[in-house]
């Protein structure tokens, strides 16, 4: 099968791409998101995620992160274990 440049392209970038994030901790909370610490990085992103807003998030809680479109939503708290 043949593939044009742009093809090519996008599947090396998607098979060198990082894994995307799964958890994060909350550093600080916001009325318009959340700051959070990815998992492997050692400081809060400037950013405000978008988070559930059915649930209640506290700093130095550690929460799963999808990735929605662009960007990263806080789902839900972790409780207890390693993750």
């Amino acid at each position: 099968m043949m593939m044009d440049y742009q093809t090519r392209r996008r599947l090396a970038s998607a098979e060198t791409a990082p894994a995307a994030y799964q958890f994060a901790t909350v550093a600080g909370i916001f009325e318009d998101g959340l700051t959070l610490i990815f998992d492997g990085e050692g400081a809060a992103r400037i950013k405000h995620y978008p988070c559930n807003a059915a649930v209640s998030f506290s700093a130095g809680q550690r929460v799963r992160v999808e990735k929605v479109g662009g960007t990263y939503v806080a789902a839900y708290p972790i409780k207890g274990g390693n993750t």
